[in-house]
């Protein structure tokens, strides 16, 4: 693994220890029919399941991964950030740990990328609870209707980032919900991609329905207050030669 890979794939995670191993050989997997240097980065958001010891045991056997262990938990938010911080590829892919996201999705996304700056992934045959789903559906109508956007999932988490998106893109808590929002605010081309969607097969989601939406609607008003005030990005260089 080189200082500077190609890809980096950037997993948040918390209390994931069963879904891990198996995420990290279907990553590997992936990355070798891609070709090219690449690293794993997964943040550990304080879990308590053995996901620690999972990670240091896997880091002394392995030269493509790099972890980092949050010492309180503090949301996918901060953990995704971290992650972002601690990436070093020129093209970033995020997935959730909970092997929902299917990584062999992932040259889909990045052949989209070729014309684009943010491709972002779209769930088809969502294989969530039923009341997951409703509040999923109502949660990006009402960022339609509240934003103005178009973006039809902006809650996958697999998307593959340009480098630019990553170190531009504003953070704040919640902020993953809304990166497509986000990038297309800043000037940055958003393309959507259709990817798959798995049922979870190990372990329980970590915010129940009704702290997800009341954490949404939250979260909807400060994004939605800071994309009216945020300064628009120059659309030329005003630099005086």
């Amino acid at each position: 693994m080189t200082d500077h890979p190609k890809i980096s794939f950037v997993l948040p995670a918390h209390d994931e220890a069963e879904s891990l191993p198996v995420l990290l050989r279907e990553i590997r997997s992936v990355a070798a029919a891609l070709g090219g240097d690449y690293e794993v980065v997964i943040v550990d958001d304080a879990s308590s399941d053995g996901t620690e010891a999972w990670l240091r045991r896997e880091i002394r056997a392995s030269s493509d991964l790099r972890a980092l262990r949050l010492p309180a938990q503090s949301g996918q938010s901060t953990a995704l950030s971290r992650g972002l911080d601690a990436s070093r590829g020129e093209i970033v892919v995020t997935l959730d740990a909970d092997l929902q996201n299917v990584p062999g999705d992932t040259p889909a996304l990045l052949k989209a990328l070729e014309g684009a700056d943010l491709a972002c992934g779209v769930r088809q045959g969502r294989r969530d609870t039923l009341a997951k789903r409703i509040g999923s559906r109502v949660a990006n109508l009402a960022l339609r209707g509240a934003l103005g956007v178009a973006h039809r999932d902006t809650g996958c988490g697999h998307r593959a980032w340009r480098r630019p998106v990553v170190e531009r893109i504003p953070r704040f808590e919640g902020f993953h919900r809304f990166v497509p929002v986000l990038a297309s605010a800043e000037g940055f081309r958003v393309v959507e991609v259709p990817v798959s969607h798995r049922p979870r097969q190990f372990g329980h989601t970590h915010y129940d329905n009704l702290g997800r939406a009341l954490r949404g609607v939250y979260d909807l008003i400060g994004t939605g207050w800071l994309l009216r005030r945020r300064l628009a990005p120059p659309e030329e260089d005003l630099e005086i030669r």
